[in-house]
């Protein structure tokens, strides 16, 4: 039993001795160590003679290589590389340097240098291949400790971090598809809720008017399409989700060509963009693509919803004649009973019609002023008629007589018709030549025959 006893003291002092030993010889080792201070150039290639980038994030190994100056993929040419993306990486990479170089290292585990939380390696253009290891920060918090494949006996410590550098997901590193630019917008087309083209000569009273129903011909509001059109040509990409989507990620992004919208702008007769919207992605933006392309990005949803809200019945004209006083010509106003109001406008006189004859002047004044108060009336009286706009566009059949019948010629010679059609206490029909049916507001109605009732 004391034998016994006698041995297990003796083990423990052993042991003892054994950690007192490690102990000595590690903190001699680190004492060993040499520290010097400076600034150490720790990349040997240039710009012009850095060849390749290798890294890896997790499982993922990004490799590109630069060839004629161009970035690539390497076993991937069709991948659009982001060349200044590329670019801002071997800046770095070359610009690599240290604060501090560590001379005889004899244990990299002491640095998180056995097993690296990060490497890049540098290629260059004479085959060579340095790699670039990262491992734990300072204990003071000033920086990493780095080793260099090349420099096997020091390691160095370096401000910034090489996984913050190189933190980069693939689609960041993509190039994004350049939107194609459409300077004239001819047509533009949305699924198939909208249809609209831009005609050159007016079809209606309205000079102004160019705005149209590809199918039907119906004129619609000018400044709202033409605002739609404007959202169209101004559609950005938010941000890169895909370089080359599967079938199935198109589907499940409701990107594919059976379940995207398309919006199509026409540059002349030609389709000069084609821009495929899917679903939404959960934060403020949708899934979006260029047909024909495996690309997939992002974009606001505020600047495409009112596109792919519009259709003929958002975008009807509600004006009922849209002609400013200064366009008219004549404007004959028949109540129910016949009896009539005409408003006669002359266009205005130019110089050369007017002539030097200082009578001739004093007899166009004279006239001018004894036909101010009629003028103001018969004005009065266009305003609150061309005021008339439809609350709702309806498919209603007119019963009975018109109440009010107004046939306008403009001061280019073209011709409009409009009838009003009693209702319910509360609105009243308007029916226009070109087809619409609409309700309009009693009060503002009654208004116009009690202004025409006053003229007779």
């Amino acid at each position: 039993m004391k034998r016994l006893m006698k041995l297990l003291i003796l083990l423990v002092v052993l042991a003892g001795l054994l950690a007192g030993y490690g102990a000595i010889n590690s903190a001699t080792q680190t004492q060993t160590v040499e520290q010097v201070e400076g600034t150490f150039d720790l990349c040997a290639l240039t710009e012009d003679t850095l060849s390749g980038l290798i890294w890896a994030d997790g499982e993922t190994e990004y490799h590109f290589v630069r060839e004629d100056g161009i970035w690539q993929k390497a076993g991937d040419t069709s991948f659009p590389v982001n060349q200044s993306a590329l670019d801002a990486l071997a800046k770095k990479i070359v610009a690599l340097s240290a604060t501090r170089m560590l001379e005889d290292v004899s244990s990299l585990a002491d640095y998180g240098l056995d097993a690296p939380a990060f490497t890049v390696t540098a290629e260059g253009t004479d085959g060579t291949q340095v790699t670039y290891a990262m491992g734990d920060a300072t204990p003071f918090a000033d920086g990493y400790y780095v080793s260099a494949s090349d420099q096997a006996d020091a390691i160095y410590t370096v401000e910034d971090s090489l996984s913050d550098m190189f933190d980069k997901t693939l689609t960041q590193l993509a190039e994004m598809e350049t939107m194609p630019e459409v300077e004239n917008v001819t047509r533009l087309t949305v699924g198939d809720a909208l249809d609209v083209v831009y005609l050159e000569e007016s079809r209606t009273i309205d000079s102004t008017q160019h705005w149209y129903d590809a199918q039907t011909g119906e004129a619609l509001d000018g400044e709202a399409v033409q605002e739609l059109a404007e959202d169209a040509v101004g559609l950005a990409w938010n941000a890169l989700i895909a370089t080359s989507a599967s079938d199935e990620e198109l589907s499940a992004w409701t990107l594919d060509d059976a379940g995207a919208t398309a919006i199509t702008l026409f540059d002349g007769d030609e389709a000069a963009r084609t821009l495929l919207i899917g679903a939404e992605d959960g934060e403020g933006s949708r899934y979006a693509r260029l047909a024909g392309s495996v690309m997939v990005y992002t974009i606001d949803s505020d600047s495409v919803d009112a596109l792919l809200s519009a259709n003929v019945g958002t975008l009807w004209t509600r004006v009922l004649v849209p002609l400013d006083y200064e366009e008219l010509a004549q404007a004959v106003f028949t109540l129910g009973d016949g009896q009539t109001v005409t408003i006669a406008v002359q266009a205005e006189e130019t110089d050369a019609d007017a002539g030097d004859s200082g009578d001739a002047q004093e007899s166009a004044d004279a006239a001018g002023d004894a036909q101010t108060d009629e003028e103001s009336a018969d004005e009065t009286l266009w305003q609150a008629f061309a005021s008339l706009t439809g609350t709702a566009r309806v498919n209603e059949e007119v019963v009975g007589d018109a109440l009010l019948t107004v046939n306008v010629t403009s001061q280019s010679d073209v011709t409009a018709q409009a009838a009003l059609y009693a209702r319910d206490a509360d609105t009243y029909l308007a029916v226009s030549d070109d087809g619409r049916v609409m309700l309009v507001d009693a009060a503002a109605v009654d208004r116009v025959v009690r202004l025409v009732r006053l003229a007779l």
